[in-house]
């Protein structure tokens, strides 16, 4: 029942514009305060205990690394393409004199 109610409020959320991680975050705190036989300061302390796994730490550094890997090949791609009014013959255009 559970897992029906947290499915409703994710699609609700991203249904309202709400972003992914946002809807995800919210509906699982909402649904821990309301269903669950544990306290809030527990899950927080799992979540920071889980956070010192450096392989899962793995995962959100490679997403970060793809970011600034597209930054500098997009910015790099556009200065070192030819301009479309350069000439590759050899021949000097009127422009150019």
């Amino acid at each position: 029942m559970e897992a029906g109610i947290l499915f409703v409020m994710v699609m609700a959320l991203l249904f309202l514009g709400v972003p992914i991680a946002v809807a995800l975050g919210l509906s699982s705190i909402i649904l821990i305060a309301f269903f669950s036989t544990d306290s809030m300061s527990s899950v927080a302390l799992q979540l920071l205990n889980s956070s010192q796994n450096y392989t899962l730490l793995a995962i959100p550094f490679f997403i970060l690394a793809s970011a600034f890997m597209s930054t500098e090949v997009s910015r790099g791609a556009s200065s070192a393409s030819p301009s479309p009014q350069s000439d590759t013959s050899g021949a000097v255009s009127p422009s150019q004199v």
